[in-house]
């Protein structure tokens, strides 16, 4: 069994427009102001897919991150298993020693 923080994200193209306008001031003091304003329009890209419908347009997907492992074996009594399995999961899936948990299977005769 495997436990997921979050699932995985997509990222979709986005156009659009995007302005910058900056005004100076000067009062009768003598005392200046600079006020900048950003004005940006973000709309999604769309493209067709096999069906011809229309479907947002992925740049990047981000694949989910694993919290945690369960793995139930039946050669999990040896010790030497139980490192070679935990050593794959962590290679696998990044994670650390303690957040895999290797369980030796029942035997049902």
């Amino acid at each position: 069994m495997i436990n997921l923080k979050e699932s995985e994200q997509k990222i979709v193209e986005k156009d659009g427009p995007e302005e910058y306008s900056e005004t100076a001031e000067t009062d009768a003091a003598g005392g200046n102001r600079t006020i900048g304003e950003t004005k940006v329009e973000k709309n999604t890209i769309y493209t067709a897919d096999d069906r011809g419908q229309n479907v947002p347009y992925v740049v990047m997907t981000i694949a989910p991150t694993v919290e945690g492992v369960v793995v139930i074996a039946q050669g999990a009594g040896q010790q030497s298993v139980q490192e070679n399995i935990i050593e794959a999961i962590q290679v696998l899936f990044d994670i650390d020693a303690n957040k895999i948990k290797i369980v030796k299977m029942k035997n049902n005769q």
